[in-house]
C-alpha cells in the first residue's frame, strides 16, 4: 500500500499510478509515463505544475521502497525519466519502523510517501499519520484496493505460495492441512510472523483457512501451535519474494 504525507508526493503518486495502475488503462498512456514530462502529455491536468513545484522543493523521499522489492527499482527508474529535475531518494526501513519513524517526527514528516503492508497502512491511518490524496486511475481499482478517504491505496498484491524440493518430497503438499502430516515433520519453514510483514501476511492467510477471520485468530495460533509441535519451524529471513512455505 502507497499512504501520502504531502503535496510533493502528488507526483510520485501520479508516476506510479501510471506505472503500477495502468493495466486498467491504455498501453499508449503507460508508454507516455515513462517519457520525460517536457517530451509527453500530461498523464492529468496539472502534472507539470506539480512537477515544477516538486523541483523547486527539492528532493522527494519515498519511504520503505527498496529497490530489490516489488518492483520498485523499475518504478524508481521510470520516475528518474518522466520527471527527471526531481531528485527521488528511498528508504528501506521496513513497514513497522517507517510508521514508528512518522509518528515520532509527526511535526516534520520524513517522507513524501511510503510504501507500507496493509495493515501498517490502517495503523499508520488510524494514528492521523496520512494525507488524503486520490492518483490516477484510482476509481478503476476495486473498494478494498483502497481508502475510502484516500489515505492510501493499493499498489500490488502478496501471493502465498508452498514451495517444495521435489527431489527430497514424494508427496506434495496441497492444503494447509496437509502440513501438519507426519511425513513433512522437520522439514517446512517458514517467514517469522513476528519479524516480517511477510510473515504476518502467511500467518493471516492459514488462520482464514483454518477457519478465522482477521477479528479472531485463535484458529491460526492453534494452527501454529500444532506445527510446532510436529517439528516445523519459522525462518528469519526479511525479504522473500512472496510469502511461503518450504517444505525440504
Amino acid at each position: 500500500m502507497l499512504p501520502l504525507f504531502s503535496r510533493r508526493a502528488l507526483v510520485l503518486s501520479s508516476l506510479l499510478a501510471g506505472a503500477l495502475l495502468m493495466p486498467f488503462g491504455a498501453a499508449r498512456a503507460q508508454a507516455d509515463a515513462t517519457l520525460p514530462l517536457s517530451e509527453g502529455p500530461e498523464l492529468y491536468p496539472g502534472e507539470k505544475t506539480l512537477a515544477e513545484a516538486a523541483a523547486k522543493e527539492g528532493v522527494t523521499i519515498s519511504a520503505n521502497t527498496a529497490l530489490g522489492w516489488a518492483n520498485w527499482g523499475a518504478v524508481v527508474r521510470a520516475f528518474g525519466q518522466r520527471y527527471p529535475d526531481v531528485p527521488l531518494a528511498y528508504t528501506d526501513l521496513g513497514s513497522t519502523a517507517t510508521v514508528t519513524q512518522l509518528d515520532r517526527l509527526r511535526e516534520r514528516p520524513p517522507a513524501d510517501a511510503a510504501y507500507f503492508y496493509s495493515l501498517v497502512a490502517l495503523d499508520a491511518a488510524s494514528r492521523g499519520l496520512l494525507s488524503p490524496h486520490r492518483p490516477v486511475n484510482l476509481d478503476r481499482l476495486p473498494g478494498a484496493a483502497k481508502d475510502p478517504d484516500g489515505l492510501w491505496v493499493g499498489v500490488h498484491t502478496l501471493p502465498i505460495a508452498f514451495v517444495v524440493n521435489r527431489k527430497l518430497v514424494k508427496s506434495l503438499p496441497r492444503t494447509w492441512a496437509d502440513l501438519r502430516k507426519p511425513e513433512f515433520k522437520n522439514s517446512i519453514t517458514y517467514p517469522d510472523p513476528q519479524t516480517t510483514t511477510v510473515g504476518l501476511t502467511l500467518a493471516f492467510a492459514a488462520n482464514v483457512a483454518a477457519g478465522g477471520t482477521l477479528d479472531s485468530v485463535r484458529p491460526g495460533i492453534e494452527y501454529f501451535t500444532a506445527l510446532h509441535k510436529a517439528g516445523k519451524r519459522p525462518t528469519h529471513r526479511s525479504r522473500l519474494g512472496a510469502s511461503a512455505f518450504f517444505a525440504r
